[in-house]
């Protein structure tokens, strides 16, 4: 397999991956509400800032195919964390809100089966 067919399979993975991603989060979340979706856009940055800094300031990476790997990794995991976050930020929203909607309570319900399939794998491949 040439370095080409390689990069189309790597990118079409990708692709599928982000494509369940976001079908998994418009059925367990909905439509995010404004501050959810502020929040989420700066961890997203926090996080891309950092792992930005570990990649090329820690590991010194100045190869093309590692830098891929990496950042194939890191977009993984940081959908998973950014996953579990939001998970956890509408739990605790559900959990502890006075004013309670029955069709919140069932994306909540969604949401705290994500949270720990989200918690678990973001846990074991950390």
């Amino acid at each position: 397999m040439t370095l080409d067919h390689l990069q189309a399979v790597v990118n079409m993975g990708c692709c599928c991956f982000f494509l369940l991603a976001k079908c998994v989060h418009t059925l367990v979340f909905g439509t995010l509400q404004r501050s959810e979706q502020q929040d989420m856009r700066d961890k997203f940055w926090n996080f891309v800032f950092y792992k930005f800094i570990f990649v090329f300031g820690v590991l010194n990476v100045q190869e093309l195919p590692e830098m891929l790997c990496w950042c194939v990794w890191f977009s993984v995991l940081g959908t998973l964390l950014l996953s579990e976050q939001l998970s956890k930020d509408r739990f605790q929203f559900v959990s502890l809100g006075r004013c309670q909607v029955v069709s919140i309570k069932g994306e909540g319900g969604g949401g705290g089966g994500f949270l720990v399939t989200a918690s678990l794998l973001g846990k074991f491949c950390w």
